[in-house]
């Protein structure tokens, strides 16, 4: 959709050995939703939408940006997803080696930022 604020993503993949493989994608985003993401992480709050599934973030403590919604979703389930940042970068925040990528699935965690981290 060119004349819309949507980032379309399509992902094709091609298995060219003879074996199966299992494969697993994962999209990350830093929601800033303000001008600076350091001053508007800690408002910044996640929920799923109940009727699409999709994830929304929203920043209601911003003049400018406080009626927008942002979203992301996919096609294909099953899927797992976070709204905590901390539980998918893991502890020292790595974007080369996500602690979320090391698990089966994400917790689900949704709402406003949570400053503990129950580490199962």
């Amino acid at each position: 959709p060119v004349h819309d604020p949507v980032k379309v993503i399509l992902l094709k993949v091609i298995n060219r050995e003879e074996r199966p493989r299992r494969l697993s994608a994962a999209y990350f985003a830093e929601w800033v939703l303000g001008t600076v993401r350091d001053q508007t992480a800690w408002t910044i709050v996640t929920e799923v939408d109940a009727e699409t599934g999709a994830l929304f973030a929203r920043n209601a403590f911003n003049a400018e940006f406080g009626s927008a919604i942002a979203f992301v979703d996919t096609s294909l389930r099953p899927r797992s997803l976070t709204g905590d940042r901390l539980e998918f970068l893991g502890r020292n925040g790595s974007m080369a080696d996500p602690m979320g990528l090391h698990q089966v699935e994400l917790s689900g965690f949704t709402g406003a930022i949570r400053r503990h981290v129950d580490w199962k």
